[in-house]
Formats: C-alpha cells, sequence, structure tokens
C-alpha cells in the first residue's frame, strides 16, 4: 500500500493531573489517540482502521478508545502512559495507509501529555 502523508493535524492536552491536594489520579492516559477522517469529506472513518505505533523495538497496536453510540468507533489509543519518539501507522480498507514519524509524546507530572491526531485518509480510486 502506499503511504500517504496527507494533512495531519496534531493537538496536545494534558491529562488529568494533579487534581486536590492527594496529587494525581488513577487513570490511566494514552499517550497517542489517532482519528482518522476522510479526506475532502472529514467523515470520520475510524470504525474500520486499524494500526500501531513504534518507539525503537517497543510495538503497540491502535484499540479503540472513545465509541459513540450512533457513529461506533471515533478514537482510538495506543502507548498508555509512555512517553517516547513514535512512528504512526494506519491503514483502513479502500483508503490510502498513513505513516508518520517523529510524534513525540512528553511525560508530565503525574500522566503523559496526550498527542491527538487527526489524520486524512485518501479513498483509493
Amino acid at each position: 500500500r502506499a503511504a500517504a502523508l496527507a494533512g495531519s493535524v496534531v493537538l496536545m492536552s494534558l491529562a488529568a493531573c494533579g487534581t486536590g491536594p492527594g496529587g494525581c489520579t488513577t487513570s490511566i492516559e494514552p499517550g497517542i489517540t489517532v482519528r482518522p477522517l476522510e479526506a475532502g469529506s472529514g467523515r470520520n472513518v475510524t470504525d474500520e482502521a486499524r494500526g500501531s505505533v513504534a518507539d525503537g523495538a517497543y510495538v503497540d497496536s491502535l484499540r479503540t478508545a472513545e465509541i459513540d453510540g450512533l457513529r461506533g468507533v471515533v478514537r482510538l489509543r495506543a502507548a498508555d502512559e509512555r512517553p517516547g519518539t513514535y512512528g504512526v501507522f494506519v491503514e483502513r480498507a479502500g483508503y490510502q495507509s498513513v505513516s508518520l514519524s517523529n510524534v513525540v509524546v512528553r511525560a508530565g507530572e503525574c500522566h503523559v501529555y496526550t498527542v491527538a491526531l487527526d489524520l486524512t485518509m485518501v479513498p483509493i480510486p
């Protein structure tokens, strides 16, 4: 499959951290979340997407992070609580695969800072 880097938006968000006098929460925060969107329409095409993230020898499969009752799976996650510099690979039948490199996940005081990726998936003609 052809690897395409077809426009991506990287958003950083701080995971729950240091709430209250006791310090950190017990939640498990993803290092990376991915939302595959169809080129042109912007339609979420996460439902049948799959992929992985890799940092050196470490590899983690993308898995469900968020489900909407009407739309199904709308976001995938990987690298839970693991800082590092990642390569990200996403594929879906009928679309060109997307690869990104040098996606940096930073450690926070309590959790990692989640990198939220919106990836543009280009349909295969």
